[in-house]
Parts: structure tokens; C-alpha cells; sequence
């Protein structure tokens, strides 16, 4: 993330929303990782919906962590609860 926050520029960070996608994005095609904040549960999927299931679990923790996404995958989040 060489950019920022910038949401326009290539190489930025991005926040996702419920439902939404990077597909959504012209500059945001190649997500690395996503980041489990502490306090939260992270539950989804390798692969896409009816992969391989995660779960990632930062509640009782006092840092946030990120979860690497390998360059051939992707993934499919289904719960965040913090």
C-alpha cells in the first residue's frame, strides 16, 4: 500500500463493506490479505462460498492481525462479529 487510503490511486488501501466486492473497483483486482481486528471473529471461506472453511478468532486479544490471501485464491467472508 503505497498510497494511502487514497481510493482512486492504484497500490491504496481499501476498506470492504457488507456485500461488497474488489471486483467492484477498477484499481482494487488484486487483494493480499485481510486483517482480523482485535476483539473480532472472522468466519468464511477458501476458495469462495463452499470452499474450504476459516475461522480466525481475535476476541480476548489486544492486537489485530492479518490473514495472508495466497496469490491463486481468494476468499469469501460470511460473519465478522467483534
Amino acid at each position: 500500500m503505497t498510497n494511502g487510503w487514497a481510493y482512486n490511486k492504484r497500490n491504496a488501501g481499501m476498506l470492504l463493506g457488507r456485500g461488497d466486492s474488489t471486483l467492484s473497483y477498477y484499481y482494487y483486482y488484486d487483494t493480499d490479505g485481510f486483517r482480523v481486528f482485535k476483539g473480532c471473529k472472522v468466519i468464511g471461506y477458501w476458495g469462495g462460498l463452499g470452499g474450504t472453511p476459516f475461522s480466525f478468532d481475535r476476541h480476548g486479544y489486544s492486537t489485530s492481525m492479518w490473514v495472508k490471501i495466497n496469490n491463486w485464491d481468494y476468499v469469501y467472508i460470511s460473519s465478522i462479529t467483534c
